[in-house]
């Protein structure tokens, strides 16, 4: 339950959603379709809540980002995250292939290095740190992992999202 209220900020309705993102509630320049909301203190959330948004750049009518959360929980305790958000990062690939290489410097400064090798594709880096070791944040459960799947890849014009990255 505390945990979806909390995340009941992130994840507000739509129109909460403009104050969120501090961006202007002017619909010439942005458009959110909120897809699911997460209200606060609702009898579900003491098994699960989701939440979904996309923000669409009126001018250009493309997709700049979209997150969406799935939360469930077991015995009062949370017990499943699966955390997605796609960036419209740049107009080129070269220019989202220099936004990632930025983040993966950041999450190596804020996490340290992965304890698992990043694999690595032609479009996409997976990095993996498992938290159910000793400098983890709960203990020693078995399933305590934070994933980051960068990509950069481009997109047709209707879903021009052209970097994502999604954590487990």
């Amino acid at each position: 339950m505390e945990s979806c209220n909390k995340l009941s900020e992130q994840f507000p309705g739509e129109y909460e959603l403009y104050d969120y993102l501090k961006i202007p509630r002017d619909r010439k320049l942005w458009s959110i379709s909120s897809r699911y909301d997460i209200r606060k203190n609702s009898s579900k959330n003491d098994k699960e809540c989701t939440g979904s948004f996309t923000l669409y750049d009126q001018k250009s009518g493309k997709a700049v980002r979209a997150d969406s959360i799935n939360v469930k929980s077991h015995a009062k305790a949370v017990y499943y995250i699966d955390y997605k958000q796609s960036i419209h990062q740049g107009s080129s690939l070269s220019e989202c292939n220099e936004s990632r290489e930025a983040l993966i410097s950041s999450l190596i400064g804020k996490y340290g290095e992965p304890p698992v090798i990043p694999k690595k594709n032609t479009d996409s880096i997976l990095m993996k740190w498992d938290y159910s070791l000793a400098q983890g944040r709960v203990g020693d459960e078995e399933l305590e992992v934070f994933a980051a799947s960068l990509e950069c890849k481009m997109y047709d014009n209707e879903t021009n999202l052209p970097m994502c990255i999604s954590s487990d």
